[in-house]
């Protein structure tokens, strides 16, 4: 009976699961992920959760981490993805995710995440993260950059509340990923956008965004406000 358990796939019975299958820490990573994804009102159904189940007990996992390098379909990969973002988070703290240059905004009591990637010069990226820990507040800053339309000294407090409770990722775009996003749409779709209205896209052409294939993504252009000298100062610049 002990051989049947380990090479029988996952039994699906009235809508029910039996995982007796696999290991007791599996089980319970799985269910804990399936709680959090329902406590996220995101659905799962058992078309998408058996197969990935079965896939667990074929390899003998220990862990659903794994099998996290394993071949799968899309579908599965973004399960395990939850799964493994929601069990990580059972450990996670302000002092540990501090550490890292990506922030699980969850540990601190917020959405979605934060990276501190784009700042190349360590002292300064340290800087900014005890800054981003501490502050817990709008602070006023004196940013110079070519997106001057993004460049507000400080974020009102109406809007640090709205962006706590509906943005879920925030990333940094370089100048000349701005200067490639006003480009590929003067180029591309014939618009003349400000350097902040091409921020967006200036993300995604340079990755910084992540676009999970199939995924259709939306670039908001917000301005046409550049001088004409300038804008074309700016694109005819030869890309670094």
């Amino acid at each position: 009976m002990g051989r049947v358990g380990v090479i029988a796939p996952v039994l699906a019975m009235c809508g029910l699961l039996a995982t007796a299958a696999l290991p007791p820490l599996v089980v319970a990573e799985v269910l804990y992920g399936l709680q959090e994804r329902t406590r996220a009102d995101v659905k799962t159904t058992q078309v998408y959760f058996r197969p990935y189940c079965d896939l667990l007990r074929r390899e003998g996992a220990a862990s659903i981490a794994d099998v996290a390098m394993t071949a799968k379909p899309q579908y599965q990969v973004e399960l395990e993805g939850s799964f493994l973002r929601s069990v990580r988070r059972l450990e996670m703290t302000p002092e540990t995710e501090r550490r890292k240059d990506e922030w699980d905004l969850f540990a601190f009591g917020h959405r979605g995440s934060l990276s501190f990637t784009g700042v190349s010069q360590p002292w300064l990226r340290e800087a900014v993260k005890r800054l981003a820990l501490d502050a817990g507040e709008p602070v006023p800053l004196a940013p110079k950059t070519i997106a001057d339309g993004l460049a507000a000294p400080v974020v009102g407090t109406r809007t640090l509340e709205i962006i706590r409770s509906h943005v879920s990722d925030v990333v940094l775009v370089s100048e000349a990923d701005i200067v490639e996003g006003m480009r590929f749409l003067a180029e591309r779709a014939k618009l003349v956008v400000e350097p902040g209205g091409a921020a967006a896209t200036g993300a995604l052409l340079s990755g910084v965004v992540k676009v999970r294939p199939g995924e259709r993504v939306v670039s908001i252009l917000s301005g046409g406000n550049v001088d004409r000298v300038r804008f074309a100062e700016l694109v005819s610049a030869s890309p670094p």
